[in-house]
């Protein structure tokens, strides 16, 4: 049963990382909203899963590779251009990844900072001078709770995410007074089939359900001036 939120009729909505569980369920979400949606996805082959995935809607999809600015601004533009204005990038797009210092994977570390921050910084580059020409707009991020807590065999991650955190606010506080927002919301572990086969001895019962992390996403996005710029999400929200 789709996700029920308030109408989202005429707002248009980015979203990436849709190829993905939270992404996916954002866009089913905004499509049952009413909201106008642009997909993109970072491999050129997603762009066919995705349509695949959504037959006879109008979903605009478009392949943004993680650090390619020409494509993001390109596909900002188009989007703008096809479906008046951007109302909101909602940036669902990263990676987890859980190994000790010294028997990680070489790359890992450039692999986790490339899909949770450059890939990220792409898109809002390439989208925010859409949203400060029409003086409104909002970008919004997934952080994570774990940030600061020195947990066991996530360095890699927990560093990518930090640079998220901080990317975010430094980009709040620069858009100042624009009309745009940037902000993040800063969710526990979501219950995802990806997380459960990552960390199969985890409680999972402790885990965030993707219909709040989802919420969460859309009431960042459509919060009020000066709210922000991070949004802790809990199983009460």
């Amino acid at each position: 049963m789709p996700l029920q939120l308030t109408s989202l009729a005429g707002k248009t909505i980015m979203v990436s990382g849709s190829t993905g569980a939270l992404g996916g369920a954002v866009v089913n979400a905004a499509l049952a909203a009413g909201a106008r949606v642009a997909a993109v996805v970072r491999k050129s082959w997603q762009v066919d899963v995705v349509k695949s995935a959504h037959p006879g809607v109008p979903l605009l999809v478009g392949c943004v590779p993680d650090t390619d600015g020409e494509a993001a601004a390109g596909f900002a533009k188009g989007v703008n251009d096809a479906l008046g204005g951007i109302d909101t990038l909602l940036c669902c797009n990263g990676a987890f990844a859980a190994n000790a210092i010294g028997r990680d994977p070489a790359g890992e570390l450039q692999e986790l900072m490339t899909a949770n921050v450059l890939s990220v910084a792409t898109l809002a580059r390439g989208t925010v001078g859409v949203m400060k020409r029409q003086k409104r707009g909002a970008i919004v991020c997934v952080g994570s709770a774990a940030v600061g807590s020195g947990g066991t065999h996530v360095a890699n991650y927990l560093a990518s995410k930090a640079a998220l955190h901080e990317w975010v606010r430094a980009l709040a506080t620069e858009l100042d007074g624009t009309g745009v927002r940037a902000c993040a919301i800063v969710p526990s572990t979501i219950d995802t089939e990806a997380n459960r086969r990552a960390m199969p001895d985890a409680d999972a019962s402790k885990w965030l359900p993707l219909e709040i992390v989802v919420r969460a996403m859309f009431a960042a996005a459509f919060a009020g001036a000066g709210s922000g710029p991070m949004f802790p999400v809990g199983k009460g929200d």
